[in-house]
């Protein structure tokens, strides 16, 4: 099995099912992985695959909530207040990370706020 299929098989084991994922899709998305099951399969990928993810902004790709909510409680925004568009974390992003060591993403400068929620 090559690396590609090795990646896909860590997220099918972490997320459940099967997919044929090209490399530019959503692959949390696709294996339905948010919040602790995302958090996991990425440091499983880090373990496995020998990845340092220490710069990896997670509020950048995908939901950390636990249970996630429709709508992150973080998010990036730029200098100027407004908010940033997220990144899916891909198939392509992983094989960069593994075949690099470390985690490929560039982040523009932001702050992190935090969406706070009526109860």
């Amino acid at each position: 099995m090559g690396l590609r299929e090795d990646i896909l098989a860590l997220a099918a084991y972490h997320g459940g099912g099967e997919m044929d994922l090209a490399g530019d899709e959503d692959l949390l998305g696709a294996y339905r992985m948010e919040g602790d099951d995302a958090s996991e399969f990425l440091e499983a990928f880090a373990d496995r695959f020998g990845v340092n993810l220490d710069g990896l902004l997670w509020y950048f790709h995908y939901n950390g909530d636990e249970p996630p909510p429709s709508r992150p409680r973080l998010y990036p925004v730029s200098p100027e207040g407004e908010r940033l568009p997220t990144h899916a974390i891909t198939l392509n992003d992983l094989v960069s990370a593994a075949e690099a060591g470390h985690w490929q993403f560039t982040y523009p400068a932001h702050e992190v706020r935090e969406r706070f929620s009526a109860r």
